[in-house]
């Protein structure tokens, strides 16, 4: 089979090389661990055409959602791809002692070039990432057969609502990349097909503002929106220093979205 080939803009570029550094990223991702597992559970409801489906994951990352899919269908034919080169070698190398038929390619999610159609696509936590979802998801849906289903996890415009205030409170720039409301996703769905959203708040708690900061720089998921400016060092600097002494608690908005393409 021809080998997907990649396409990438500067900041998809940005993006690729932020996750290609993220070395602990298996050990420190946690919450998109456990997001990885409530996708897999929705998933575990939802019947598809065929018991050895052709499957596409977009965005694998070190492997978390792609071990639940290639257990759970161990006949498939199973087609693991990411942006970051160093992040597929680690999914690799994770995943290396499982059988079945598993092929792994970079490739950019929302600009796919594709040689088949697939019974399933697959994504968690890779489509905040994408610079225009509207196309992107038009574009997979075209890639899935009649029946097939395209499943994935996001993040929402909730997301990091207590750094968007910690942000206001100390004149900061904002920088965290735009994302849909609930409502605003269940519009982008393509027509040829019928599409379900839903949504969770997940919290976690870092010991400050600081430490949450690192730990998206230490799981590459650090790359602010397009156009953004970073705030002058010395004024983020002093503002990370205004603790809580309870810690510092930050939501993840998460948003589930579940697409099954029209029957021929």
């Amino acid at each position: 089979m021809r080998q997907p080939k990649i396409k990438k803009s500067p900041r998809s570029a940005t993006i690729a090389a932020a996750f290609d550094r993220a070395d602990a990223y298996h050990q420190a991702a946690e919450t998109q661990k456990e997001i990885a597992r409530r996708l897999d559970q929705r998933l575990a409801g939802l019947p598809l055409t065929v018991d050895a489906p052709n499957t596409l994951e977009i965005g694998c990352g070190t492997g978390f959602l792609s071990r639940k899919m290639v257990e759970r269908y161990p006949e498939g034919d199973h087609l693991l791809t990411d942006i970051a080169p160093a992040m597929l070698s680690r999914c690799r190398n994770n995943l290396d002692h499982l059988p079945g038929r598993i092929r792994y390619a970079v490739m950019n999610g929302e600009r796919p070039v594709l040689p088949r159609r697939y019974h399933l696509i697959i994504s968690s936590m890779a489509f905040q990432w994408f610079e225009n979802l509207p196309g992107a998801l038009q574009r997979l849906a075209e890639h899935l057969e009649p029946g097939g289903r395209l499943l994935f996890s996001t993040l929402g415009d909730g997301a990091f609502a207590e750094w968007r205030r910690f942000c206001t409170d100390h004149s900061l720039p904002f920088g965290r990349p735009d994302y849909p409301t609930r409502t605003e996703l269940k519009a982008l769905w393509p027509q040829d097909g019928k599409g379900v959203t839903e949504e969770e708040h997940l919290r976690i708690t870092q010991p400050s503002a600081l430490d949450f900061l690192r730990h998206l720089k230490q799981i590459g998921a650090h790359p602010s929106g397009p156009n953004h400016q970073p705030a002058e060092s010395g004024k983020l600097r002093a503002a990370l220093r205004h603790t809580h002494p309870e810690g510092f608690e930050v939501t993840y908005h998460v948003l589930y979205g579940m697409f099954q393409k029209s029957p021929a």
